[in-house]
């Protein structure tokens, strides 16, 4: 090897099949936490050092105290989440059978939460539910928790630029590919078998578990972070692509170009990312009217149960007063539902005034940058700006900021009063026809705001709004 190995090994994920692969061709700890003591501290870390591979279950954070990184090659596998947290779930369960010495061996919180969930019915949602929330440390994010620090405060994206730093991430489902790639990249000559160890030979669940919409909700809210790291990874693997950073040529001027460019970049970093918000809240506002719909198809069921139950009163009051309880709570809930599409669509006009705000700042940042690299004098670009802001204002309905920019340009135009009207007209045009719109002159000249302004420029006496 070029260099040498150290496996991130996360549980459930072909760890140990990637590990007997290991052990065929190469000297070295498997589980190399066994050394750990108290504060992350390695035992015998001469002897870890000069073996040719380290594997084991501790995070990167613990591998980079101890370790040069600049002398391995660092991977991990990660695997589909809704896939790994069953697996781990049936892995822990299935211990207790394996023989009575090797459940022994294992820590006495891992013992007591292995006989806990062989006690429950997990197919039960209340009781799938408060194990999993009871558990979270060792379920909720798994996979994730390896990259992350303690508590686990970091958010996604810094999770995904800490695996990025990772010499090779496999992913399960594509376990044979992983391999392939750890051979050439390490332009090793060896032809590897195919390892399956430590599977689960028995299952307490299954997949069929995501029947239950309670349950796959549940898990795709709980390991959320996990299955937004999964896809980014899978989409890399599948496109194959690297991320270069955006190179930015100094400029010196009145206004630092190079600050004006970031400032659009991070703009449309925000923007992006707020896009994403908004249309996860569409999807929330869009799931709560059918939950709103299903509640309401529930209510009127009832009320034609209740109606049909009263004209049978005699035989089934027992009937009507169940019938009774149900619609009283089915109206509990629709008024829930509604409370919460109100919040929802609240949610979604926050986001959307702040997608807005963010596009007026893009398109000044870019109109900004445009007219910087231009050799003007500092009054000119200001004039220039000032038009730009009143010609936005004018587009959302802003008159009065229009008037206000106007007037604030009059003190730094470079043109006579007529060449300045002139200006803002023939400014207002170019400005409209590049966002693919046409202007109404008359409409502009006609208002009220326009009128007041000229007036002001050229000193006639202060009109009266109509």
């Amino acid at each position: 090897m070029k260099n040498k190995t150290f496996f991130i090994h996360i549980g459930k994920t072909a760890g140990s099949s990637f590990n007997a692969f290991l052990k065929e061709n190469f000297r070295g700890e498997e589980h190399c936490e066994n050394y750990l003591e108290r504060g992350n501290v390695f035992t015998r870390l001469d002897y870890l050092k000069s073996l040719d591979y380290i594997s084991g279950h501790i995070t990167l954070d613990v591998f980079e105290k101890s370790f040069p990184k600049k002398d391995y090659f660092l991977m991990t596998f990660l695997r589909f989440p809704v896939n790994q947290l069953i697996s781990n779930i049936n892995w822990l369960i299935h211990i207790y059978d394996i023989s009575p010495k090797f459940f022994a061996n294992h820590p006495k919180h891992i013992q007591e939460i292995s006989l806990e969930l062989r006690s429950l019915n997990l197919y039960d949602p209340d009781s799938f539910i408060n194990a999993l929330n009871k558990f979270q440390n060792l379920f909720k994010n798994n996979q994730s928790r390896y990259f992350g620090l303690p508590p686990f405060l970091g958010d996604v994206e810094t999770i995904i630029g800490k695996i990025k730093t990772l010499d090779l991430v496999g992913l399960t489902e594509d376990y044979q590919g992983a391999i392939d790639n750890f051979i050439r990249l390490n332009e090793l000559n060896i032809k590897p078998k195919l390892h399956q160890e430590n599977r689960n030979l028995s299952y307490r669940i299954n997949k069929d578990i995501l029947d239950n919409q309670i349950i796959a909700d549940f898990i795709q809210e709980y390991n959320q972070v996990d299955i937004l790291v999964y896809e980014y990874f899978l989409r890399r693997n599948q496109t194959n692509s690297s991320y270069t950073a955006t190179k930015i040529d100094p400029c010196t001027q009145l206004i630092n170009l190079r600050e004006v460019h970031q400032k659009s970049e991070n703009l449309e970093n925000l923007l992006k990312k707020t896009q994403e918000e908004l249309a996860q809240a569409d999807f929330q506002v869009h799931r709560t009217q059918c939950y709103f719909q299903q509640y309401k198809a529930q209510a009127y069921k009832a009320l034609a149960l209740l109606q049909t139950s009263q004209v049978q009163v005699h035989r089934s009051v027992t009937l009507l007063q169940t019938s009774q309880a149900q619609l009283h709570q089915i109206q509990d809930e629709l008024a829930q539902t509604q409370a919460q599409l109100q919040q929802a669509q609240k949610e979604r006009d926050q986001y959307q005034s702040r997608l807005n705000l963010m596009q007026w700042e893009l398109d000044r940042s870019q109109f900004q940058l445009a007219i910087a690299s231009q050799t003007l004098e500092s009054s000119q670009v200001q004039y220039k700006l000032l038009v730009w802001d009143a010609w936005y204002a004018y587009t959302k309905g802003d008159l009065a900021g229009m008037s206000q920019c106007l007037h604030a340009s009059v003190k730094c135009t470079p043109f006579s009063k007529t060449k300045t009207i002139s200006s803002w007209l023939n400014s207002f045009a170019e400005f409209s026809v590049n966002k693919g719109e046409s202007l109404d002159v008359q409409s502009l000249s006609n208002t009220y705001e326009w009128k007041q302004v000229i007036d002001r420029i050229f000193g006639y006496p202060k009109m009266t709004a109509n």
